[in-house]
């Protein structure tokens, strides 16, 4: 969970630094609950591709309807980020002096969570395409 509140802390501290106060269609707080909420997506996407390849022997990529599999769980996760990090005041406990501070800069935290997505798309990409090779080597 700490790495989930990573990479809405440092949005929002980002927000704040620029004084960002509000969106055509969101807070700052659902905007950042909304990027970690796709990056999670990506990361739990791949987790699915390791598994079914390593149990079922499929690459789920090659499925017509998986792009809408992916969409329908990408909405449900940023909807749960939503309810935890907004509703139910998870940003508030993250700020506050019980919660152990993060050490980045705000700046350093941004560049880290923008990593953490690109590497995220990318893998879900590469371990695809990983996967296709390797079936199609094995058959």
């Amino acid at each position: 969970m700490r790495l989930f509140d990573f990479m809405v802390f440092y949005p929002m501290a980002s927000f704040e630094k620029r004084k960002v106060t509000d969106f055509t269609w969101q807070t700052p707080l659902e905007r950042a609950a909304t990027l970690a909420g796709i990056s999670a997506s990506f990361i739990l996407f791949v987790c699915l591709e390791i598994f079914c390849f390593l149990i079922f022997k499929i690459n789920i990529l090659d499925n017509k309807y998986t792009i809408f599999l992916f969409m329908a769980g990408g909405i449900v996760t940023i909807q749960v980020f939503n309810y935890i990090y907004v509703r139910r005041k998870r940003y508030e406990y993250i700020i506050s002096p019980q919660y152990r501070p993060f050490k980045f800069g705000a700046k350093t935290g941004v560049i880290i969570c923008f990593l953490i997505f690109v590497l995220s798309l990318l893998s879900t990409i590469a371990i695809g395409l990983i996967q296709g090779d390797l079936l199609n080597t094995y058959k």
